[in-house]
């Protein structure tokens, strides 16, 4: 149990010295908890306790965040295989290579070995019940359970085969228990003194249940089903990328499900459809093979090198502020309510006299992120501008004559080098445009010339002027206006 100490101790330094500055991409579905990735998780060893503490089990020791992974410390245990906080907040770990279930003793900071456990071998998971029981899935041993907060456990394999493999154990609202194992599914409606099996008889891997009592399971090889009556019947279902999944986890009616370089995929049961929510891991498409949520709605993703915390919480929903530039330009339809990992679609129309550039996201005039066909789908709480300019028609070709002068804020700005000015002018008349540093000293004449009524732009190129604010000036008769643009190089 102790031989791992020395590395601990690195492992622990290593962690306070690296780990503790975290990366808050907010425009991403997830954001990583650990920036420099290290290939040391086990798989399926994440456990969650209310909102802030997090514990996950690594080759060397299991990690403990109190807030909610912003720090962490750790705890020792060696090579973790499975590991559970309890409804009473004590804290049980297996070890891979070693027997028996172990308890972190805060007295003395370490690891003790539940008395009469040491019999116990290959655990591969821990489920506890509402009503208190705790349920553990062992390789080729079957199911144990404990009715004393985890201090003693008994064999209960009454009803099911031998050498039997339980890799995933689950329990409904009603305390109904169900095991998923290498050679089915099997139920207990006496707390795992007697067992029943259903009509599914595939390998499983995960199983969860939702609010309806509905049973989703993952299968191997990528097969996927679906029981409504309780695993009397099943149905299969597939998901959005075709992918082989390791867990599930249940929201209510939404499921979400980790998979093997295909990230997380998530059934969203307002739109009745299958999607994949994956920006912002380091990976395009890793290995997640756990998933966990804490009491506020956020998610937690195990890969094999990393784990990661949803940008926002599922629970709560977010209206979308997608808006026009300028604002007269045009009009945003469609979009609605946003929650996590969910996407929106909105469209921009021009109104007459415009045309559609760009999205932007966060501010208007900055990199576009999409421009056909004037769509764009939201897939995180973000702020999102259709940028739009100017036509430059004649008279005779204008379908909207100005009624004023208007000079537009240039776009795009910051820029390099180049950017679109657009004006309109209600009259024919002398046009001046200039650029002036910020000491007033003029730069460049851009526009100097007798026009019609109408809307025009004009190009700058800044390929000879350094970096810094700057300012260009429209003059008509009695008209003047001046903005200010950015050169960044």
């Amino acid at each position: 149990m102790y031989n791992y100490r020395i590395r601990e101790l690195f492992f622990l330094i290593t962690f306070n010295l690296l780990f503790n500055h975290l990366i808050y991409p907010q425009s991403n579905d997830w954001y990583t908890l650990f920036p420099n990735p290290t290939p040391f998780f086990s798989a399926g060893a994440l456990s969650i306790s209310g909102d802030k503490d997090v514990y996950v089990g690594t080759n060397y020791g299991l990690l403990y965040s109190w807030d909610g992974g912003v720090n962490w410390t750790n705890n020792g245990g060696g090579n973790i295989s499975a590991v559970i906080i309890t409804n009473n907040k004590d804290l049980f770990c297996s070890q891979n290579g070693f027997p028996g279930i172990y308890y972190y003793k805060p007295s003395i900071s370490d690891w003790v070995q539940v008395q009469g456990s040491n019999t116990i071998n290959n655990i591969l998971c821990f489920q506890q019940a509402i009503s208190g029981e705790i349920y553990i899935g062992t390789r080729a041993n079957g199911v144990y359970k404990s009715v004393d907060g985890g201090f003693s456990w008994l064999s209960v394999n009454t009803g099911l085969p031998q050498n039997l493999n339980v890799n995933t154990i689950f329990i409904n609202s009603s305390g109904k228990v169900y095991v998923g194992s290498d050679k089915g599914l099997y139920y207990s409606n006496d707390n795992g003194n007697t067992w029943f099996e259903t009509a599914l008889v595939n390998k499983i891997q995960a199983l969860v249940i939702d609010k309806n009592d509905f049973i989703y399971v993952v299968s191997d090889a990528g097969n996927y089903f679906k029981s409504t009556d309780k695993g009397q019947t099943w149905s299969t279902f597939n998901l959005w990328n075709s992918a082989v999944g390791n867990c599930i986890l249940a929201n209510g009616s939404d499921i979400y499900v980790g998979t093997n370089f295909k990230g997380v995929d998530y059934y969203l049961s307002v739109t009745s459809s299958w999607d994949e929510v994956n920006s912002g891991f380091f990976e395009n498409y890793p290995v997640v093979t756990s998933l966990a949520m804490n009491s506020k709605g956020y998610l937690y993703a195990l890969t094999n090198d990393n784990v990661y915390k949803s940008s926002s919480s599922i629970f709560n929903n977010y209206t979308i502020n997608v808006y026009s530039y300028p604002p007269e330009a045009g009009n945003i339809t469609g979009g609605g309510t946003y929650s996590w990992g969910q996407k929106l679609t909105f469209t921009a129309t021009p109104n007459i006299g415009y045309e559609f550039l760009m999205w932007t996201e966060n501010t208007p005039g900055n990199v576009g992120i999409g421009n056909n066909p004037y769509k764009i789908n939201v897939t995180a709480n973000r702020i999102f501008y259709a940028n739009y300019k100017h036509k430059a028609v004649s008279v005779e070709g204008n379908e909207s004559i100005p009624t004023k002068y208007l000079l537009y804020q240039n776009y795009p700005n910051p820029f390099n080098p180049t950017t679109t000015i657009s004006y309109s002018i209600p009259k024919s008349g002398l046009i001046t445009i200039k650029v002036y540093d910020v000491l007033g000293r003029e730069i460049e004449t851009l526009v100097n010339e007798n026009k019609p009524i109408g809307n025009y732009s004009v190009q700058f190129n800044a390929n000879k002027l350094i970096s810094g604010v700057y300012f260009y000036r429209m003059e008509s008769g009695s008209y003047i206006e001046s903005k200010k643009f950015v050169i960044i190089k």
